[in-house]
């Protein structure tokens, strides 16, 4: 079921695109705690998106809804993100997932994980133009 967040929000829409594409590019040391790197490209894409703290988090787990829609692998066992009370804890965390997420979907649906988070998203019914300095692979 689409998230109403990703949905009827453009700017959490764009967050997750922008995000999610700059997401499938990481590698494992980029999520290490030590490692600023999820945090100063959410802090980037929020500030290009014009999205706040609180729309943060139902940006990213649109994206989770979405890649989950898209890809082969079974939404039903797929886990559920628990996301502890503590901010900024919560996105780590849920980052971490969503980089995992978006490795094994697209494993699964045959197609790179750039390739795999714009068929994600591009699916939900808008396309957004790729932000200069991002990544983008024709579809």
């Amino acid at each position: 079921m689409p998230s109403e967040t990703t949905e009827t929000n453009p700017a959490a829409h764009k967050l997750a695109l922008l995000f999610g594409r700059e997401l499938a590019t990481f590698e494992p040391e980029d999520l290490a705690e030590e490692n600023l790197s999820v945090e100063l490209a959410l802090s980037l894409w929020m500030r290009k998106t014009g999205t706040d703290r609180a729309g943060l988090i139902p940006a990213l787990l649109g994206l989770r809804e979405a890649l989950l829609d898209t890809s082969p692998l079974d939404a039903e066992s797929e886990p559920i993100p628990l996301l502890p009370r503590h901010p900024a804890v919560a996105v780590r965390s849920l980052c971490t997932y969503l980089y995992g997420l978006i490795e094994r979907a697209s494993l699964a649906a045959g197609l790179g994980p750039v390739q795999l988070v714009e068929a994600a998203l591009t699916a939900r019914g808008r396309t957004e133009a790729p932000e200069e300095g991002t990544n983008h692979l024709p579809g």
